[in-house]
């Protein structure tokens, strides 16, 4: 867990038609309070997190309720670049919603969630024009049952931004992988259930 000055603005200028991962630290908070996702709330004070992992890997083990991840990011596309931006969440253990400077634009299940055992669906969000702002997810957990570990829940893997048809490429790549691993899984049990 790292506390400090808020980190530099991310800048994926530049964009194209490709994407770009959303790494490095994230401001981070355990608690619920809207005025967190108002783009000109100061969360300097917070501590910093990475987003590849989970919170419970990184000081909060066993920690459920509400948490928020905030990002400054800044975007500026060159002409013929990306004219809509999107986001693309490969996986989390955690019901969430998406802010983009304070206005929210999707969300994940109902908050709270029921218990996460199994990890979501890699989604895709809009967020629009390429600008300047600050991305914010608002998590909520449950208590787990005795078949969870403590240090499962949140984020999990790097978001990434990008002209929204790569986005779209991107999460349809991920669901067909998704499909092939079940498809596989089920000819492996059927395989064993017929020795």
């Amino acid at each position: 867990v790292a506390f400090g000055a808020a980190p530099a603005p991310l800048d994926v200028s530049g964009l194209g038609r490709g994407t770009a991962a959303l790494d490095g630290p994230w401001q981070f908070h355990t608690g619920d309070d809207m005025a967190w996702a108002n783009p000109t709330f100061d969360d300097s004070s917070w501590e910093q997190i990475d987003v590849s992992r989970p919170w419970g890997d990184q000081g909060h083990w066993g920690y459920t309720g509400h948490a928020w991840y905030r990002r400054k990011i800044e975007i500026k596309d060159e002409p013929g670049g990306a004219v809509d931006v999107g986001l693309f969440v490969p996986l989390a253990s955690t019901s969430y919603e998406v802010y983009w400077n304070g206005r929210r634009i999707g969300r994940i299940d109902r908050m709270p969630d029921l218990p996460l055992i199994y990890p979501t669906s890699p989604h895709m969000f809009r967020l629009g024009r390429p600008a300047s702002g600050v991305l914010a997810f608002r998590a909520s957990t449950t208590l787990p049952d005795s078949t969870m570990y403590g240090d499962q829940f949140g984020l999990a893997a790097v978001p990434r931004l990008g002209n929204i048809e790569a986005i779209a490429d991107m999460q349809a790549r991920e669901r067909a992988s998704a499909i092939r691993g079940a498809f596989l899984d089920v000819a492996q049990m059927v395989t064993y259930a017929q020795l």
